[in-house]
């Protein structure tokens, strides 16, 4: 009697993005969000052989999205505040809601400053302390 051996699940090899695939999931992206379309990323990942929607969604929202980098405004902690009670941890929806703020930078946001009363009413105190 001959013995099979048992084949080892193949073990997926992390590939980078290329500067190509940065430059196409960005004018896609723009293309394509004025459709407003739910399927936005299934369309985006079909350009790409081997990435996920996810992984198109992740690599724009991560890496690629425009950024703000200036400070954030009591305003804009307001609206962080108003849109978490609204839509919950669905960060890409409050991101997408708020100009030039990643899904990351609201949740990192929200959790380090904005998630307790009393972080709410330190931040508020500094900023009337600013002046």
């Amino acid at each position: 009697m001959m013995m099979t051996q048992e084949k080892k699940p193949h073990k997926r090899m992390r590939v980078g993005w290329s500067k190509e695939e940065d430059q196409l999931i960005i004018k896609l992206h723009d293309q394509y969000i004025e459709f407003k379309n739910k399927d936005l990323w299934s369309m985006i990942a079909s350009h790409f052989k081997g990435r996920t929607k996810q992984q198109c969604s992740d690599r724009y929202g991560l890496q690629l999205k425009p950024r703000s980098v200036q400070k954030w405004q009591l305003q804009e902690d307001l609206r962080l505040l108003q849109l978490a009670e609204q839509h919950g941890t669905k960060w890409a929806t409050i991101a997408n809601e708020m100009t030039g703020r990643t899904r990351n930078q609201v949740k990192n946001r929200y959790n380090s400053n904005l998630c307790s009363e009393e972080k709410i009413f330190k931040m508020v105190s500094r900023y009337h302390s600013d002046g």
